[in-house]
């Protein structure tokens, strides 16, 4: 009769706890790389949602200074965005007419694991015809 047809039902005796232990052994060496993928993962969509974030108050701050004069429009829009974060906001020109270009820059900082770093957004555009008339 074959072995396998012969051990059917039991428990061989060749596995145990050699291999739970061989198992164990594993996880531990394979459990901390995985843990810090994990973490790198999480750091890295964190920088993402801020560059996300900054890029969104850009086209806010754009918007609003296509339609008005002064930066004032202006810093609410790119405020109602961020909410609350440091910034630095820079509106050129500050007094616009129809048909110019107005250029809004958005910086805000970040952190990747021990770095700190700046996530930018420009944005440029045309001034509306309702500025300066």
């Amino acid at each position: 009769m074959p072995d396998r047809l012969r051990n059917r039902g039991r428990v061989d005796s060749r596995c145990g706890r050699h291999d739970t232990a061989s198992i164990t052994f594993e996880a531990v060496l394979v459990l901390p790389v995985v843990m810090l993928a994990a973490f790198a993962v999480l750091e890295v969509v964190g920088v993402v949602r801020d560059a996300l974030l900054v890029h969104e108050a850009a086209r806010a701050g754009v918007r609003a200074a296509i339609t008005s004069t002064g930066t004032d429009a202006v810093e609410i829009a790119v405020e109602s965005v961020l909410a609350g974060r440091e910034h630095v906001l820079e509106v050129t020109p500050t007094n616009r007419v129809a048909g110019q270009l107005v250029t809004v820059k958005v910086r805000a900082p970040t952190r990747l694991g021990p770095i700190d770093h700046w996530v930018e957004a420009t944005l440029v555009a045309e001034v509306e015809p309702v500025v300066g008339s």
